[in-house]
C-alpha cells in the first residue's frame, strides 16, 4: 500500500490500519480491492487516461463499509491522485464525481443500522497544503468541494473555492473556513454551514438550508438569486449586498447587515431582515414577502455556529 498512497501513508493512518479494526476477513478484502483500484488509478494516470475514467474505476471500489468505518477516504483519495501528474483543480474534478455515489447513503445507512452516528468523512486542505500537495498556479483554494453530496457529513477544515455544496442533495456540509462564491449552487437538499462565504450564495437553490457565520461583502454580494426553494441565513454583513433578485420561493434571513437592496424581480418567497436597516428597492419587487424584524433570539444559535465553524 505505501508504493500506492505514497505521502498519504502518515500518522493519520493507513487503509490497512483501518482493515486491522474491522471484525472479518471479508472487510478487508474491501480494504484490499480499494487500495487495488487507487494503484489502478495511478496506472491509468500514468498512461493519460480521462479523468472521469479515473474516478469511475475508483468509484467501483468506494464500499460503504470502508467509508463508514474510515474517516479519512476521502482525503486518502486526494492524497493519492495529487501525487501523480494530475493538477489540483483536476483531482478535485474527480473528488466530485466520487462526492456523488451512492455508496455514501449507504455508508450512513450502515451506520445508523449499528447505531453508530451518521457517516463522516473529514477532509482538511490545510494538512494537505503543509505536506507540499495542494498547490495550483494561482494559490487558489480548490473548487467543487462537498459537490454532489449525498448523505452523512462532510467536515472541511479551510478555505474552499467556488461552487461548494454544487449540486448537494443531502446530508451535511461543514466548512471550517471561508467558502469562494456560488455555495450552495443549485442545490437540492441537505445543510450547509460555513465560516464565512462569498458572492452568490445559493444562486438557483431549489432545497435544503445554508447558513453563514459572516459574508465577505466586498464586490457587493448577491444572495439567493433565482431560488426557487430552501433557506439561506446570513448572521452578520457590512458594505451592500443585494438579495432575492429572480427569487421564486424560500426564504432568506439576513441579520446585522449593511445597506440590503431587494433584487427588481423578487417574485415570490420571503425576505426577512433582522436588526437590518430598511431595505431599498422594494418598490421594483414583483411578489414575495418582506419583513424588518429587531430580535435577540438567534444568540444561542450563533454561539453554536461559531463553534462549529470557526478557526
Amino acid at each position: 500500500m505505501a508504493a500506492a498512497l505514497g505521502k498519504s501513508e502518515s500518522s493519520h493512518g493507513s487503509l490497512s490500519d483501518v482493515a486491522a479494526h474491522f471484525e472479518n476477513q471479508r472487510t478487508a478484502s474491501i480494504v484490499a480491492a480499494f487500495e487495488g483500484a487507487l494503484q489502478k488509478a495511478i496506472a491509468l494516470s500514468s498512461q493519460r487516461y480521462s479523468l472521469g475514467l479515473m474516478g469511475s474505476h475508483i468509484q467501483g471500489f468506494l464500499h460503504p463499509e470502508l467509508l463508514a468505518n474510515d474517516p479519512l477516504i476521502l482525503e486518502k483519495i486526494v492524497r493519492t491522485l495529487l501525487g501523480t501528474r494530475c493538477t489540483t483543480n483536476s483531482v478535485f474534478s474527480v473528488l466530485a464525481d466520487i462526492q456523488e455515489n451512492d455508496a455514501f447513503k449507504d455508508a450512513d445507512r450502515f451506520s445508523m443500522e449499528n447505531n453508530r452516528r451518521p457517516m463522516v468523512q473529514k477532509l482538511d486542505l490545510g494538512r494537505l497544503r503543509e505536506a507540499g500537495l495542494l498547490v495550483n498556479r494561482e494559490e487558489n483554494p480548490p473548487d467543487l468541494i462537498g459537490a454532489g453530496w449525498r448523505a452523512g457529513r462532510l467536515e472541511v477544515t479551510g478555505d474552499v473555492g467556488r461552487s461548494a455544496g454544487q449540486h448537494m442533495q443531502g446530508g451535511e456540509l461543514l466548512i471550517k473556513g471561508k467558502a469562494g462564491p456560488f455555495l450552495g449552487e443549485q442545490m437540492h437538499g441537505g445543510t450547509i454551514r460555513a465560516f464565512e462565504a462569498q458572492s452568490g450564495v445559493g444562486r438557483g437553490m431549489n432545497g435544503g438550508e445554508i447558513t453563514v457565520m459572516r459574508l465577505d461583502s466586498a464586490f457587493n454580494p448577491s444572495i439567493g438569486e433565482e431560488m426557487c426553494d430552501g433557506s439561506i441565513s446570513i448572521h452578520s454583513a457590512s458594505g451592500t449586498m443585494k438579495c432575492g433578485e429572480g427569487m421564486r420561493g424560500g426564504t432568506i434571513r439576513i441579520a446585522n447587515a449593511g445597506t440590503v437592496t431587494i433584487g427588481a424581480h423578487f417574485y415570490a418567497g420571503e425576505i426577512i431582515l433582522i436588526d437590518c436597516a430598511k431595505p431599498l428597492g422594494t418598490h421594483h419587487k414583483a411578489g414575495g414577502e418582506i419583513r424588518v424584524v429587531s430580535t435577540k433570539k438567534q444568540q444561542g444559535f450563533l454561539r453554536t455556529l461559531l463553534q462549529e465553524t470557526g478557526k
